[in-house]
């Protein structure tokens, strides 16, 4: 038997069953390699899909709860979900009217439905306004809030700060409460009032909004400013 040596400037003729095999073996890399493409698309597009999903069913959920409760506008910037399952929102805006006619807005950098019980809104940083019949508009701020809005009733805690512009007036507090329906304002905790002819300071307060008069519970301070 002898041997003989292939130089790279050998002509080498290869079967035609080879050269088949080898261009249906290159059609079906291709093929699978596209497929496997194809599907990670498909994955990376559930994968989006999903939040999305979420954000709409929230929304809609909102847009229910508000419908079924009060005439509310509801704003928000996104939407996720806590560990409680509950919905977050942030960025959240609510405008509505009361009963009687009288508008409010209150704005929140969160706000979190079923907290701390079903059918309360926790709010983080609120600020509120509300805009009376008579032409007052009263500002509260304070670092955070539970509304109701089946009952019109909102709780703002920590550093809580209320001002009315017609006669102006502000109230500084802890804790104070909010009932829209009946128009009254109240704090168990120590409050400080000032007005441009007078400052409180007491606790057990109670303002009537309508008849335009305070009250307290226990000792209170009251002085007298001197107008120059």
């Amino acid at each position: 038997m002898t041997e003989k040596n292939i130089s790279s400037g050998d002509n080498i003729r290869i079967p035609s069953s080879r050269r088949i095999f080898a261009k249906n073996l290159a059609k079906l890399s291709k093929l699978k390699l596209e497929n496997n493409i194809k599907k990670r698309g498909m994955k990376r597009s559930y994968i989006l899909l999903i939040p999305l999903m979420f954000v709409s069913v929230s929304i809609i959920w909102w847009l229910n709860f508000a419908e079924k409760n009060s005439n509310i506008e509801l704003n928000i910037e996104q939407v996720s979900q806590t560990q409680d399952a509950n919905t977050e929102m942030t960025g959240a805006r609510f405008a509505s009217r009361t009963s009687d006619g009288e508008n409010f807005e209150i704005n929140a950098q969160k706000a979190i439905d079923n907290t701390p019980e079903p059918g309360l809104i926790y709010l983080s940083n609120p600020n509120g306004t509300i805009w009376t019949k008579k032409g007052n508009m009263i500002e509260i701020t304070s670092m955070e809030a539970i509304l109701d809005q089946s009952k019109e009733f909102t709780l703002f805690k920590g550093s809580v700060k209320m001002q009315q512009d017609v006669p102006k007036t502000e109230i500084n507090a802890s804790v104070l409460s909010i009932d829209l329906i009946n128009k009254i304002y109240e704090s168990n905790q120590p409050v400080h009032v000032s007005t441009e002819n007078i400052t409180i300071r007491g606790k057990n307060m109670s303002v009537d909004g309508e008849k335009g008069t305070f009250s307290f519970g226990g000792h209170v301070k009251l002085t007298f400013n001197d107008n120059k």
